[in-house]
């Protein structure tokens, strides 16, 4: 018996370090948020464990529990050991396809992971007079696991939030002395990135001392570092992106920035599981116009029904601009090209033919977006005609390139939203190779609206010809109603595993082959395939 109390002990401990490593992982992935946490558990974009496994895991353990004293120790040893196994059997699997789930250890990931020990150590100390039934205690410890981790995030979120304050407040004071900075906010579903880094780029080509929030610097506590750290006295133009989870959080970065230009790209279900439907989330991006002075200047994308409706519902004057028609800036003879596209650029004052080394339609909307911007920040025509000519995508979105296989790769794998895989699988159409394949993760936080929007994505992709890999279960069900069966077995896998998924693909990606990366795919997939 004692061997079996020691072997139980390291596979318990072994068992506890992976559940706090992954539980770990996936708050940060969530950007210890509670609310984007509990979104992805309850309406299982992912979970802290399958529902099934956890639910049943822990009420099992609880009959056993208290069962306990009125059977063998033998009894409850071997019950003990069989929830023991089952957990270590889970992961093991989970090691087999993905490796092990940790975090990148940051300062905060390496705090939460030592408060839980801790908080674990504690609990394992006031519980330790049940250690006779080591097994069962240790296959609790690993369930109780699940729960300790959130409360940690929770003890190491309070420092961090009155740290967090301390630097907003610092980057508000720096504000208020920065009297001749234009600041122009950027805010949408999606195309925030592009846009922004469109129109540093455009601001910067016509002289002007311009800089953008940082990568993804989009909320209040990383743009008040960011304009610490980038925007001072000589700055005269701050481009910041502004991302939302919930309603209040572009507010807020309005009060910090001050922004006298606003945009706003567009609105779709993407973090609808967050707000709770399409309508908050339109409201929540409006309120960078509301933030706006009398004399500022709101833009919106025009082919964005939901925009053009709620501007005529709050009768703001807007500036606007197109892909399909008149518009403040707009494009007129689209040619889309796989790696440009050439047009008739429209702006207030003027026209001229441009050819612009950006893919596909979400990337000229972007475009649009950013000569918007420029256009309102009173740079020259010539310079924005001049400019949109040496343009350059940020990295990993629709960036097209040719692997070494061969195969040509358009790798749109920054983020993911439902607009953007649609825009992303009609560029593929474009590319002169006669094979396609496309790699698709699921999409994450689109609440209620995920199952119709996979669908949509399935009809994009039935009949296109390409072999799809998904990667994961999530969603599968939607994906495989909506494609004729035959075309589903010819066509279509489903991998769960990284490693096989990037062999799978590279058998695939030959120099006849159109690659398409559409979201958010595993790093060792895309490194597999470009390098």
């Amino acid at each position: 018996m004692p061997l079996l109390v020691y072997v139980s002990g390291v596979a318990g401990s072994l068992l506890l370090t992976l559940v706090i490593l992954a539980q770990t992982a996936f708050w940060q992935r969530k950007e210890y948020r509670l609310d984007r946490a509990w979104a992805a558990m309850v309406r299982g974009d992912e979970s802290r464990w399958p529902h099934s496994i956890h639910d049943l895991g822990i009420l099992l353990v609880l009959v056993v529990w208290v069962l306990a004293p009125g059977l063998a120790l033998s009894s409850v040893t071997a019950l003990g050991w069989v929830g023991l196994l089952a957990l270590l059997a889970y992961h093991g699997n989970r090691i087999l396809r993905r490796g092990v789930v940790r975090p990148d250890l940051t300062n905060k990931a390496l705090l939460v992971l030592a408060v839980s020990v801790i908080l674990m150590v504690a609990i394992g100390g006031v519980t330790r007079i049940w250690v006779a039934y080591a097994s069962l205690w240790w296959t609790s410890l690993a369930l109780a696991a699940t729960y300790v981790v959130p409360l940690a995030v929770a003890a190491v979120n309070i420092p961090a939030l009155l740290r967090k304050r301390m630097i907003i407040t610092r980057a508000a004071k720096h504000r208020v002395n920065l009297k001749d900075l234009l600041v122009i906010g950027i805010t949408g579903s999606y195309g925030k990135t592009s846009t922004k880094y469109f129109l540093e780029q455009l601001l910067v080509s016509g002289g002007v001392s311009a800089v953008a929030s940082h990568k993804h610097r989009n909320s209040e506590f990383p743009v008040a570092q960011d304009m610490l750290a980038q925007v001072s006295k000589s700055t005269s133009h701050y481009i910041v992106e502004m991302g939302a989870y919930k309603k209040g959080e572009v507010a807020a970065l309005a009060r910090l920035t001050q922004p006298r230009v606003g945009i706003i790209t567009a609105v779709s279900n993407q973090h609808t599981a967050l707000f709770g439907s399409v309508e908050a989330i339109a409201s929540a991006k409006w309120e960078l116009f509301d933030a706006l002075p009398d004399d500022g200047v709101a833009i919106i994308n025009a082919d964005d029904q939901r925009l053009t409706k709620l501007a005529m519902a709050k009768q703001r004057h807007v500036h606007t601009y197109s892909l399909a028609g008149p518009a403040d800036v707009w494009f007129e003879s689209i040619k889309y090209e796989p790696t440009q596209v050439s047009a008739v650029l429209h702006i207030q004052e003027g026209s001229a033919p441009v050819t612009i080394p950006v893919a596909g339609r979400g990337m000229l909307a972007s475009v649009a977006a950013a000569i918007a911007g420029a256009h309102a920040a009173e740079m020259d025509f010539t310079q924005i005609v001049k400019g949109v000519t040496a343009l350059q995508p940020p990295e990993h979105t629709m960036t097209v390139s040719v692997a070494p296989t061969g195969a040509a790769v358009i790798d749109d794998s920054y983020s993911a939203s439902e607009g953007g895989v649609l825009a992303a699988i009609e560029h593929m159409q474009r590319f002169d190779q006669d094979k396609r394949v496309v790699v698709l993760p699921p999409l994450i936080e689109l609440g209620r609206e995920s199952a119709a929007a996979h669908r949509r994505i399935a009809e994009a992709l039935k009949g296109s010809g390409a072999f799809v890999l998904l990667y994961g279960n999530a969603h599968a069900a939607e994906f495989e109603e909506a494609v004729p069966t035959n075309e589903w077995e010819a066509n279509w896998r489903i991998e769960t595993d990284p490693q096989r998924l990037a062999k799978l693909l590279l058998t695939r990606a030959d120099a006849e082959t159109v690659v398409l990366l559409a979201g958010r795919v595993p790093e060792v997939v895309r490194r597999a395939v470009l390098h």
